[in-house]
Protein backbone atom coordinates (compact mmCIF):
# COMPACT_ATOMS: atom_id res chain seq x y z
CA UNK A 1 0.00 0.00 0.00
CA UNK A 2 2.82 2.38 0.82
CA UNK A 3 4.45 1.74 -2.60
CA UNK A 4 1.14 2.23 -4.41
CA UNK A 5 0.53 5.49 -2.60
CA UNK A 6 3.98 6.67 -3.53
CA UNK A 7 3.35 5.84 -7.20
CA UNK A 8 0.06 7.74 -7.22
CA UNK A 9 1.66 10.73 -5.56
CA UNK A 10 4.34 10.74 -8.24
CA UNK A 11 1.60 10.99 -10.90
CA UNK A 12 1.58 7.43 -12.21
CA UNK A 13 -0.51 4.28 -11.90
CA UNK A 14 0.48 0.62 -12.01
CA UNK A 15 -1.80 -1.17 -14.52
CA UNK A 16 -1.20 -4.81 -15.45
CA UNK A 17 2.36 -4.63 -14.16
CA UNK A 18 3.18 -1.62 -16.43
CA UNK A 19 3.85 1.82 -15.02
CA UNK A 20 1.56 4.23 -16.94
CA UNK A 21 1.90 8.00 -16.36
CA UNK A 22 -1.22 9.88 -15.32
CA UNK A 23 -1.61 12.83 -17.72
CA UNK A 24 -3.52 15.78 -16.21
CA UNK A 25 -6.43 17.16 -18.21
CA UNK A 26 -5.57 20.30 -20.15
CA UNK A 27 -7.41 23.56 -19.46
CA UNK A 28 -10.43 24.34 -21.63
CA UNK A 29 -9.72 26.65 -24.55
CA UNK A 30 -12.10 29.59 -24.64
CA UNK A 31 -12.80 32.81 -26.51
CA UNK A 32 -15.00 35.80 -25.71
CA UNK A 33 -17.60 37.01 -28.21
CA UNK A 34 -18.65 40.61 -28.85
CA UNK A 35 -21.67 40.60 -26.49
CA UNK A 36 -19.87 38.94 -23.60
CA UNK A 37 -20.89 35.38 -24.44
CA UNK A 38 -18.03 32.92 -23.98
CA UNK A 39 -17.32 30.06 -26.38
CA UNK A 40 -15.15 27.22 -25.10
CA UNK A 41 -14.13 23.65 -25.78
CA UNK A 42 -14.71 20.92 -23.22
CA UNK A 43 -14.23 17.17 -23.78
CA UNK A 44 -14.91 17.31 -27.50
CA UNK A 45 -17.87 19.67 -27.11
CA UNK A 46 -18.33 23.25 -28.25
CA UNK A 47 -19.94 25.15 -25.37
CA UNK A 48 -21.52 28.60 -25.04
CA UNK A 49 -21.80 30.37 -21.69
CA UNK A 50 -23.54 33.56 -20.60
CA UNK A 51 -23.05 35.14 -17.17
CA UNK A 52 -20.92 32.18 -16.15
CA UNK A 53 -23.63 29.60 -16.92
CA UNK A 54 -23.66 27.09 -19.75
CA UNK A 55 -26.57 27.67 -22.11
CA UNK A 56 -25.66 25.52 -25.13
CA UNK A 57 -23.34 22.67 -26.06
CA UNK A 58 -22.76 20.43 -29.04
CA UNK A 59 -20.52 17.40 -29.44
CA UNK A 60 -18.40 17.59 -32.59
CA UNK A 61 -18.46 14.08 -33.98
CA UNK A 62 -15.71 14.64 -36.57
CA UNK A 63 -13.16 15.51 -33.87
CA UNK A 64 -11.65 13.16 -31.31
CA UNK A 65 -12.67 14.28 -27.81
CA UNK A 66 -9.47 13.03 -26.17
CA UNK A 67 -7.10 14.91 -28.49
CA UNK A 68 -6.13 18.61 -28.30
CA UNK A 69 -8.56 20.98 -29.99
CA UNK A 70 -8.10 24.60 -31.01
CA UNK A 71 -10.78 27.30 -31.19
CA UNK A 72 -10.72 30.52 -33.22
CA UNK A 73 -13.49 33.11 -33.70
CA UNK A 74 -14.14 35.06 -36.90
CA UNK A 75 -16.50 38.05 -36.89
CA UNK A 76 -19.03 37.84 -39.73
CA UNK A 77 -21.53 40.31 -41.16
CA UNK A 78 -24.57 41.39 -39.08
CA UNK A 79 -22.78 40.66 -35.81
CA UNK A 80 -22.63 36.89 -36.32
CA UNK A 81 -19.55 34.90 -35.35
CA UNK A 82 -17.97 31.82 -36.88
CA UNK A 83 -16.52 29.38 -34.35
CA UNK A 84 -13.74 27.41 -36.05
CA UNK A 85 -12.58 24.28 -34.25
CA UNK A 86 -9.59 22.30 -35.48
CA UNK A 87 -7.98 19.12 -34.23
CA UNK A 88 -7.73 15.47 -35.20
CA UNK A 89 -10.22 12.70 -35.87
CA UNK A 90 -10.14 9.26 -34.26
CA UNK A 91 -7.52 8.13 -36.80
CA UNK A 92 -5.20 11.00 -35.89
CA UNK A 93 -5.74 12.91 -39.15
CA UNK A 94 -6.58 16.65 -39.39
CA UNK A 95 -10.24 17.53 -39.00
CA UNK A 96 -12.30 20.66 -38.43
CA UNK A 97 -15.75 22.00 -37.65
CA UNK A 98 -17.40 25.38 -38.13
CA UNK A 99 -20.41 26.66 -36.17
CA UNK A 100 -22.21 29.99 -36.60
CA UNK A 101 -23.61 31.92 -33.68
CA UNK A 102 -25.97 34.84 -34.33
CA UNK A 103 -26.16 37.81 -31.93
CA UNK A 104 -28.70 37.66 -29.11
CA UNK A 105 -28.83 33.88 -29.14
CA UNK A 106 -27.14 31.48 -26.77
CA UNK A 107 -26.97 28.79 -29.41
CA UNK A 108 -24.92 28.00 -32.49
CA UNK A 109 -25.42 25.94 -35.62
CA UNK A 110 -22.73 23.60 -36.92
CA UNK A 111 -22.66 24.36 -40.65
CA UNK A 112 -19.78 22.05 -41.60
CA UNK A 113 -17.52 19.46 -40.06
CA UNK A 114 -15.31 16.73 -41.44
CA UNK A 115 -11.80 15.59 -42.30
CA UNK A 116 -9.32 18.07 -43.76
CA UNK A 117 -6.65 15.45 -44.47
CA UNK A 118 -5.29 14.98 -47.98
CA UNK A 119 -5.84 11.56 -49.53
CA UNK A 120 -4.59 9.86 -52.69
CA UNK A 121 -1.28 9.30 -54.43
CA UNK A 122 1.59 11.65 -53.65
CA UNK A 123 1.42 14.67 -55.93
CA UNK A 124 -2.24 14.01 -56.71
CA UNK A 125 -3.71 14.16 -53.21
CA UNK A 126 -6.82 16.21 -52.48
CA UNK A 127 -9.06 16.98 -49.54
CA UNK A 128 -11.52 19.37 -47.97
CA UNK A 129 -10.53 22.77 -46.59
CA UNK A 130 -12.17 25.63 -44.70
CA UNK A 131 -11.13 29.24 -45.17
CA UNK A 132 -12.36 32.64 -44.14
CA UNK A 133 -12.17 35.12 -47.02
CA UNK A 134 -13.67 38.53 -47.69
CA UNK A 135 -15.59 37.89 -50.92
CA UNK A 136 -17.87 40.94 -50.73
CA UNK A 137 -15.36 43.69 -49.95
CA UNK A 138 -17.05 44.72 -46.69
CA UNK A 139 -13.94 44.01 -44.61
CA UNK A 140 -15.48 40.94 -42.98
CA UNK A 141 -14.83 37.34 -44.00
CA UNK A 142 -17.24 34.74 -45.30
CA UNK A 143 -17.09 31.03 -44.46
CA UNK A 144 -15.77 29.25 -47.55
CA UNK A 145 -15.61 25.45 -47.81
CA UNK A 146 -14.11 23.64 -50.78
CA UNK A 147 -11.48 21.22 -52.04
CA UNK A 148 -7.73 21.61 -52.47
CA UNK A 149 -5.57 19.47 -54.75
CA UNK A 150 -1.79 19.12 -54.92
CA UNK A 151 -1.92 19.06 -58.71
CA UNK A 152 -3.59 22.49 -58.91
CA UNK A 153 -1.69 25.72 -58.20
CA UNK A 154 -1.85 29.42 -59.03
CA UNK A 155 1.03 31.71 -59.94
CA UNK A 156 2.25 34.12 -57.30
CA UNK A 157 0.95 32.23 -54.27
CA UNK A 158 2.03 29.23 -52.23
CA UNK A 159 -1.52 28.57 -51.02
CA UNK A 160 -3.44 26.02 -53.05
CA UNK A 161 -6.59 27.46 -54.67
CA UNK A 162 -9.90 26.40 -53.22
CA UNK A 163 -11.96 24.42 -55.75
CA UNK A 164 -15.70 23.73 -55.84
CA UNK A 165 -16.23 26.54 -53.35
CA UNK A 166 -19.32 26.85 -51.18
CA UNK A 167 -20.07 29.89 -49.04
CA UNK A 168 -22.26 30.09 -45.96
CA UNK A 169 -25.50 31.93 -46.68
CA UNK A 170 -26.93 33.55 -43.55
CA UNK A 171 -30.42 33.76 -45.06
CA UNK A 172 -30.81 30.02 -45.59
CA UNK A 173 -28.29 28.87 -43.00
CA UNK A 174 -26.68 26.64 -45.61
CA UNK A 175 -23.55 26.45 -47.74
CA UNK A 176 -24.18 27.53 -51.34
CA UNK A 177 -22.00 27.22 -54.43
CA UNK A 178 -20.14 30.32 -55.54
CA UNK A 179 -18.07 31.26 -58.58
CA UNK A 180 -14.45 31.95 -57.66
CA UNK A 181 -12.70 35.08 -58.89
CA UNK A 182 -9.52 34.20 -60.75
CA UNK A 183 -6.41 36.41 -61.04
CA UNK A 184 -6.34 38.61 -64.13
CA UNK A 185 -4.43 37.10 -67.03
CA UNK A 186 -1.41 38.95 -68.36
CA UNK A 187 -0.64 39.75 -71.97
CA UNK A 188 -0.24 36.69 -74.26
CA UNK A 189 3.33 35.44 -74.61
CA UNK A 190 4.48 33.74 -77.79
CA UNK A 191 6.65 30.64 -77.47
CA UNK A 192 8.57 29.46 -80.54
CA UNK A 193 10.31 26.13 -80.98
CA UNK A 194 12.93 25.24 -83.59
CA UNK A 195 15.13 22.26 -84.35
CA UNK A 196 18.52 22.28 -82.60
CA UNK A 197 20.28 21.01 -85.78
CA UNK A 198 22.15 17.86 -86.72
CA UNK A 199 24.10 17.73 -83.47
CA UNK A 200 20.99 17.56 -81.33
CA UNK A 201 21.01 13.75 -81.30
CA UNK A 202 18.09 11.42 -82.04
CA UNK A 203 14.63 12.82 -82.62
CA UNK A 204 12.63 13.15 -79.38
CA UNK A 205 9.63 10.96 -78.74
CA UNK A 206 7.54 14.08 -78.15
CA UNK A 207 7.27 16.17 -81.31
CA UNK A 208 5.81 19.62 -81.61
CA UNK A 209 2.95 19.69 -84.11
CA UNK A 210 3.21 23.44 -84.72
CA UNK A 211 6.29 25.71 -84.50
CA UNK A 212 4.60 28.19 -82.18
CA UNK A 213 2.07 28.30 -79.40
CA UNK A 214 0.61 31.00 -77.16
CA UNK A 215 0.71 31.01 -73.37
CA UNK A 216 -1.84 32.94 -71.31
CA UNK A 217 0.14 33.08 -68.05
CA UNK A 218 3.68 33.14 -66.72
CA UNK A 219 3.18 29.73 -65.11
CA UNK A 220 2.15 28.13 -68.37
CA UNK A 221 5.07 29.83 -70.13
CA UNK A 222 7.50 28.37 -67.59
CA UNK A 223 5.96 24.90 -67.83
CA UNK A 224 6.03 25.03 -71.65
CA UNK A 225 9.72 26.09 -71.58
CA UNK A 226 10.64 23.10 -69.45
CA UNK A 227 8.65 20.79 -71.70
CA UNK A 228 10.35 22.07 -74.87
CA UNK A 229 13.81 21.79 -73.31
CA UNK A 230 13.17 18.18 -72.37
CA UNK A 231 12.03 17.47 -75.93
CA UNK A 232 15.33 18.72 -77.43
CA UNK A 233 14.01 22.01 -78.81
CA UNK A 234 15.58 25.46 -78.66
CA UNK A 235 13.39 28.06 -76.95
CA UNK A 236 12.99 31.67 -78.04
CA UNK A 237 10.85 33.77 -75.60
Amino acid sequence: MRDSSLILLMGAALVGGVLTPVVPASADERAGLADGTVARLASGKLVLEQDGRQCWSKRLGSLAAKKPLSLSVHELADGAAALHVTGEDQAGKPAAAVAVRHPGKCAAKVVWQGSTALAGDLGERSGAAVRFEDLTGDGLPEIVVGQVAEAVALCGTTEAPLLFRRVYDAGSGKLRSVLAKRPALGAPTEIEGASAGADAGPEPLLRMVTPASVSRSACVRSSASRLLKRSGRVISL
